[in-house]
């Protein structure tokens, strides 16, 4: 399989409509998410640092991932890995992982931590091969990876524990 990774600025969302019906039939909201929130402008993955790849076979995108900055957090140093999908044909072929490769190597360069959030026991476990760790101890994530040399823990991590807004790690 000839696969190509693609950063793009701007996204033809169009182009992913077969991505997000698929995803939307597997009971997975978070592609049709994406789609209104590009649409409506709430999230065209454009401040400094965020970026979207494309996974493309034969000029066919068969996955998708974003970066953002966190936001959940009010912290430029924290990025997050979002709407993660690859077509399910094409899964079980290092697809995600070309994905989250290109998508790392992009977040050292303007971040500290990279979170995320999943609930799919195999997909936490796809994550950890990674190197992400497992942990509840950054608000709104299940799994962060450090990027830097630096010991950084975001401060908005603390004032949500002191505003009383962090339950069970979220």
């Amino acid at each position: 399989m000839s696969l190509n990774i693609l950063s793009v600025k701007d996204l033809k969302i169009e182009e992913l409509n077969h991505l997000v019906q698929e995803a939307s039939s597997e009971q997975h909201s978070f592609m049709l998410r994406m789609k209104a929130e590009y649409i409506g402008n709430k999230n065209r993955f454009n401040q400094e640092g965020e970026a979207i790849f494309l996974a493309l076979k034969d000029e066919k995108i068969i996955g998708f991932v974003g970066l953002n900055i966190d936001p959940y957090l009010e912290d430029k140093n924290v990025g997050r890995v979002r709407h993660l999908y690859v077509q399910t044909d094409y899964r079980r072929q290092k697809v995600a992982q070309a994905l989250l490769q290109q998508l790392i190597a992009k977040a050292k360069q303007h971040f500290k931590i990279l979170t995320l959030r999943t609930f799919h026991h195999e997909a936490s476990c796809f994550y950890e091969t990674l190197g992400f760790t497992n942990t509840p101890m950054i608000y709104a994530s299940t799994h962060n990876l450090t990027l830097s040399d630096e010991d950084y823990l975001p401060e908005s991590f603390i004032t949500k524990i002191e505003k009383g807004l962090m339950v069970d790690g979220h």
